[in-house]
């Protein structure tokens, strides 16, 4: 089952919070953080995680990975190759 964020609204025009505070605290909690502009929103994420979404649609993209991760995520360590064949 996925995961679901906790997710903090931030109003860009009422906040009080300085933006490298924000990116400092989003950073450590690793939560997204909604900004709300006046006709648009946007999401403030840390880069650590928005590489690692960036990992995770590519893997995702392979024909296959899923399966073969699900399946190696049930896989004992003791069963697992010690050596790759490719």
């Amino acid at each position: 089952m996925p995961r679901v964020l906790q997710t903090t609204v931030f109003n860009l025009h009422t906040a009080d919070e300085p933006l490298d505070q924000l990116i400092d605290e989003t950073a450590m909690s690793h939560q997204p953080l909604v900004i709300k502009g006046t006709y648009h929103n946007a999401i403030l994420l840390s880069e650590m995680d928005w590489l690692a979404i960036q990992d995770t649609l590519y893997l995702l993209s392979i024909p296959g990975m899923r399966e073969s991760i699900q399946v190696g995520l049930q896989t004992p360590v003791a069963d697992c190759s010690k050596e790759l064949e490719w």
